[in-house]
């Protein structure tokens, strides 16, 4: 009885070690494409510096005289954004000088002889008046279209009415672009 009991066992030993099965696996992997941020790039005349607007200088103007010159205003990103525009000014003309600021406008010719005229014709107006020392906001407008440009037209003037207090003074403007990325 011994023999069978070990028999019995060494049998069920066996056969517990054919019921062992081996199951068939696969793993797949889900890679996902990829995520990347976009860009957001203001440029003013191809450039994303800080540009020197050196056309918009008048030497010697006298009351009734005018300088107007344009940019080009350039969404190189891919982000949408809206752009305001903010200005402000240093120098004792300031309070006499008038920045008339337009879109889609297009500047006059040159005018070198007295008394120097010069405008923006057509376009949107979205300021006109005197900048002081502290800035301004002047307008909000659309960005132009990624790789479309906008032009934006300034004139800086000395208008009739400016008494004598503004001979001999200057004024330096500076207009400040603001493109903030539209919400969804």
């Amino acid at each position: 009885m011994v023999v069978t009991g070990l028999a019995s066992t060494a049998l069920l030993a066996g056969v517990g070690g054919a019921g062992t099965f081996a199951f068939w696996t696969d793993t797949q992997q889900l890679e996902g494409a990829a995520f990347s941020s976009g860009t957001l790039d203001l440029q003013v005349a191809g450039s994303s510096a800080t540009y020197a607007w050196n056309d918009l200088g008048l030497v010697n103007a006298a009351p009734g005289e005018s300088v107007s010159s344009a940019v080009e205003l350039r969404d190189v990103g891919t982000t949408p954004f809206t752009l305001s525009i903010s200005g402000a000014a240093t120098g004792a003309l300031s309070p006499f000088a008038t920045v008339t600021v337009k879109t889609g406008a297009t500047p006059s010719a040159d005018d070198t002889t007295y008394p120097r005229q010069e405008t923006c014709n057509g376009g949107t107006q979205h300021f006109s008046g005197s900048l002081t020392s502290t800035s301004t906001q002047l307008s909000s407008l659309p960005a132009p279209s990624p790789g479309s440009p906008r032009t934006l037209c300034v004139v800086v003037s000395l208008p009739t009415t400016a008494d004598n207090a503004a001979q001999g003074k200057t004024m330096r403007p500076t207009l400040t672009l603001n493109a903030q990325q539209v919400l969804p």
